[in-house]
């Protein structure tokens, strides 16, 4: 019973973990293709976040 608890628990904490961490990743991701748009291009903000969103 125990052990199955545990189990249970680090599976779910694994899953939230990852989960987690991919969404931080595709943030910064995100962040900076938008501040590589930018910076290339030298248009204004609205443009470089349109294209990448």
């Amino acid at each position: 019973m125990t052990r199955f608890f545990r189990q249970e628990v680090t599976r779910f904490f694994r899953q939230e973990v990852t989960r987690f961490f991919r969404q931080e990743v595709t943030w910064l991701f995100r962040q900076e293709v938008t501040w590589l748009f930018r910076q290339l291009m030298g248009r204004p903000d609205c443009l470089s976040l349109s294209v990448v969103a």
